[in-house]
């Protein structure tokens, strides 16, 4: 009993040890220098999931103040985004150089340092409202995260200025693919038309014969007799 304890003591432990190295490979793996694409790439995907996280919290606030207005789930999806944000922060603090990406590591270090302050100093407010916030409090908490968001729009626009002179200088661009040609439609024969039926028509009449045409009378052909009418014959006998 006591050897089948310790067999399975050490088939854990052996386990154990090599789910951390296989972390820690995962880990390490991530961290190395990769290509300056596969860099861009990264800092892409990256500020996506950040945004993607952001709506979430808007979302969030938008359902509850329309909703019960309790305001309890804000908290927990801003204290996610932070440390998000920290993550991030400490990957490419990290990052080994590739490509000449030092001015692209500063500008992706700059963005996201900023939009840890917005989250801190912007977000944190609203974990603060319940049921009885007034609607002077929510406007507060909405203008202070507003001005705090103009700076967003600066941020992003140096990043994405890093972006395509980084990519232009390491030979890639940073426009998505061409979509693939859509092969040719195949061609559909056609059945032939069966053929109209034929009306049974009556034939059309045969047509008359024209009568010669009158030949002028020449010089040499005899007189023609004259046509006696009724009434000169009756002449003819009285005078007899």
């Amino acid at each position: 009993m006591l050897l089948s304890f310790v067999a399975i003591s050490q088939f854990m432990r052996s386990r154990f040890f090599i789910m951390i190295a296989a972390l820690l490979l995962l880990v390490w793996q991530d961290s190395v220098a990769q290509t300056p694409q596969e860099f861009s790439k990264k800092i892409e995907a990256s500020t996506t999931d950040l945004y993607s996280k952001a709506a979430l919290w808007g979302t969030t606030f938008i359902s509850q103040y329309n909703g019960d207005a309790n305001y309890g789930e804000l908290k927990a999806v801003r204290v996610d985004i932070q440390e998000y944000i920290d993550e991030q922060l400490s990957y490419f603090k990290e990052a080994e150089n590739v490509g000449g990406s030092e001015k692209l590591k500063a500008a992706v270090i700059s963005f996201y340092e900023y939009e840890k302050s917005l989250v801190q100093d912007g977000f944190g407010p609203f974990d603060k409202l319940n049921k009885s916030s007034g609607d002077e409090q929510v406007n507060n908490c909405r203008a202070t995260l507003k001005e705090l968001s103009r700076k967003e729009y600066d941020f992003t626009q140096a990043l994405n200025k890093e972006r395509r002179e980084y990519a232009a200088k390491n030979g890639f661009s940073l426009d998505p693919p061409p979509p693939a040609p859509k092969p040719a439609p195949k061609p559909v024969a056609k059945k032939p038309l069966p053929p109209k039926p034929v009306a049974n028509r009556a034939p059309a009449p045969a047509a008359s014969p024209q009568p010669p045409a009158e030949l002028p009378r020449g010089r040499g052909e005899p007189p023609r007799k004259p046509v006696v009418k009724e009434d000169d014959e009756d002449k003819d006998d009285d005078k007899e």
